[in-house]
């Protein structure tokens, strides 16, 4: 009985140890930590931007749902994977579908906020990549 007591405690010490603290394991933060934010907001109408979406960000899959428009990250370099609907018909004169994915190595800095987007290079359909078109500085 006193081992079940015991374990028990040891338990809900571990879980209030874990509620307490404020980090998020993964390239992922908390507001208390020093991040940077990756905005996937839509560019402005009339760019030749398109949306993207973020799908991963070290190979960790973004958290709660991908319809989510900003990420709190740890600064440095990490390797993002972004996907988005072209905007076919107008690029490459085709109907609107999902992209194939793309990796890319970026550095972002604590106190930052990065806005992302598909950037055509050609007009083939997945001759695209990641970029980031704005950078704001978040003490302002």
């Amino acid at each position: 009985m006193l081992k079940e007591y015991v374990a028990c405690a040891a338990s809900i010490a571990l879980l209030l140890a874990a509620c307490v603290s404020d980090r998020v394991p993964g390239p992922y933060v908390s507001a208390s930590e020093a991040h940077a934010i990756l905005d996937f907001r839509p560019p402005p109408p009339g760019s030749d931007l398109t949306p993207a979406i973020l799908l991963a960000i070290d190979n960790v899959i973004g958290p709660a749902s991908q319809n989510r428009a900003s990420y709190w990250v740890r600064p440095g370099e990490h390797e993002i994977k972004v996907g988005g609907e072209a905007l076919a018909t107008e690029k490459v004169g085709l109907p609107p579908r999902r992209n194939f994915p793309w990796n890319a190595n970026m550095t972002f800095e604590a106190g930052k906020r990065y806005f992302i987007a598909i950037r055509w290079r050609s007009n083939k359909r997945n001759d695209w990549e990641p970029y980031i078109w704005k950078v704001e500085d978040l003490t302002d």
